[in-house]
């Protein structure tokens, strides 16, 4: 009887991903092969010597920085007299007094509106206008493209102070000093990839 491909049965078996057929001594010295190879002596690493004094430095700095801030936090709603006879008593009648006296005035709701509109206004014209010459100089081979590619990154060589007297005489000739559209204007074009 012919044998398939000429090759034995047990690498058949093999290519299928099944175990050749061991004998049970097979089997127990591959066992015994193989609790030799593990290792025992494995141990989790400890906190030993300098990693027990880095933690606690490092628990020490985290109380360092934010003991102050927890202080400030938790006394904020603490009345002024409250303050005064214990600093670091519990407030007895908590109130958001405090938030409410600076929120109304700061006037800080027009100030986060304001935040907003810059950022977002800002930062879409910034990416409106830093397409086009991206596309184009990375998709295309313009002529002089390495020139442009160099014009566009002098930007980045040129500190912004020593654009603030043009810039605000620019401003002031068009008419957009002390505008929000100058603001977004001035946040868009600084705010550019080749310029930032």
């Amino acid at each position: 009887m012919a044998r398939p491909s000429g090759r034995h049965p047990r690498a058949v078996d093999r290519g299928r991903g099944f175990a050749p057929r061991q004998s049970v001594q097979g089997r127990l010295r591959c066992l015994i092969l193989l609790s030799r190879s593990i290792r025992t002596d494995i141990r989790p690493p400890s906190l030993r010597g300098p990693k027990i004094f880095a933690t606690v430095l490092a628990l020490l700095l985290a109380a360092i920085w934010i003991g102050p801030l927890a202080l400030n936090g938790g006394h904020v709603d603490q009345a002024h007299k409250e303050f005064l006879n214990g600093p670091f008593a519990l407030p007895i009648a908590p109130t958001l007094e405090p938030y409410v006296k600076v929120w109304q005035g700061l006037h800080f709701g027009v100030l986060m509106q304001n935040s907003l509109l810059y950022a977002v206004l800002g930062s879409a014209l910034a990416v409106g206008l830093a397409l086009v010459p991206a596309f184009a100089l990375s998709r295309f081979e313009p002529p002089g493209k390495r020139y442009i590619f160099a014009l566009l990154l002098t930007g980045l060589m040129l500190p912004q102070q020593t654009v603030l007297i043009p810039l605000y005489d620019m401003l002031r000739w068009l008419h957009l000093f002390d505008t929000r559209i100058g603001l977004i204007i001035v946040h868009g074009v600084y705010g550019m990839p080749p310029r930032s």
